[in-house]
């Protein structure tokens, strides 16, 4: 997570609420923060996005969901004893890249490639919170 600086103020939400995935600005820098449980153990991660990246969070329900259930999975792994450490800014970059910005057809190879690592069907949770926000009008 960038620096905090006091002079900018205090963090303004763009997106998310609760426990759940969100977008702070702080001045002119955007953070997504994810929270995580793992069993015993709960943390949070925060990453720096653009501006592009919230608006596509905004405007697809689908791929933030994609996102937020992805990154939730690889994120549990690395709060696992000898878990994996690939997750730092650049490892979220690149998963943010995909499913955010690649055609639908890649953002599914991703998924299953997600799903047959952890053992994990994500399509369940994305489809599930798709039709919440369906019925939630």
């Amino acid at each position: 997570m960038p620096a905090s600086n006091p002079a900018a103020g205090p963090p303004i939400r763009r997106l998310g609420d609760g426990w759940e995935p969100h977008v702070d600005e702080v001045g002119d820098e955007l953070t997504y923060s994810i929270p995580v449980a793992s069993g015993i153990v709960d943390g949070s991660f925060s990453f720096s996005i653009t501006g592009d990246d919230l608006a596509v969070l905004l405007a697809e329900p689908y791929r933030r969901l994609v996102l937020q259930h992805s990154l939730h999975t690889l994120l549990q792994r690395t709060m696992m004893r000898g878990g994996d450490p690939s997750m730092t800014q650049q490892g979220f970059r690149e998963v943010a890249d995909l499913v955010l910005a690649a055609p639908v057809d890649e953002v599914e190879r991703f998924i299953d490639r997600v799903d047959a690592a952890n053992n994990i069907a994500l399509r369940v949770f994305v489809d599930r919170d798709l039709e919440r926000l369906a019925s939630d009008g």
